[in-house]
């Protein structure tokens, strides 16, 4: 048996004193395990894993509307994504799922050099904000709600990133708009 896999045996942990935290233990225990026998339990996925990768598998959660109340999202919302997130992961370096361990401090000088317009994109063209800027050509500062929609996507994103065991906790959880 696999650590956190329960063997077959009922086993019954009791977390803490409060009743309501043990029972939501047993029942995170219970979903691992069914998780187990269907065969798509990973814990902590391979931090190996190419950040790409993960962010695809992120943007079709996306398209499925699993994060929207009004259902499935429009293409150009998925693109506009697509995009924040290569320019965030290319400019804080995370190459690697494992590049996300110190998501806090890496999503801070992000951040910061988004409002002084100090971030470029993959193919060299500044990314910004005012009207000049929009070839990429011209290094224009970001707006302070621009960069707290970077922010708030990439706390999603690492909530995401929890919620599918990829890593232990948010990466990016101090984040606050």
């Amino acid at each position: 048996s696999s650590p956190g896999i329960p063997s077959g045996k009922r086993v019954r942990r009791r977390v803490g004193r409060d009743k309501k935290v043990a029972q939501l233990a047993e029942s995170a225990g219970r979903l691992d395990y069914e998780r187990f026998k269907a065969g798509i339990y990973q814990p902590m996925a391979a931090l190996d894993t190419l950040m790409p990768a993960v962010v695809e598998d992120f943007i079709s959660a996306v398209e499925e509307g699993v994060f929207s109340r009004r259902g499935k999202p429009s293409d150009k919302y998925v693109d506009q994504i697509r995009g924040k997130l290569g320019v965030a992961m290319f400019d804080m370096g995370m190459d690697l799922l494992a590049d996300t361990q110190d998501g806090d401090g890496k999503l801070l000088l992000f951040l910061q050099r988004l409002l002084a317009g100090d971030v470029k994109d993959r193919e060299g063209n500044w990314v910004g904000g005012g009207a000049g800027s929009r070839s990429g050509k011209t290094r224009a500062p970001m707006s302070a709600s621009q960069r707290d929609e970077y922010g708030r996507l990439l706390k999603q994103f690492g909530k995401w990133l929890e919620d599918t065991d990829r890593v232990s906790r948010n990466p990016f959880r101090k984040f606050k708009a």
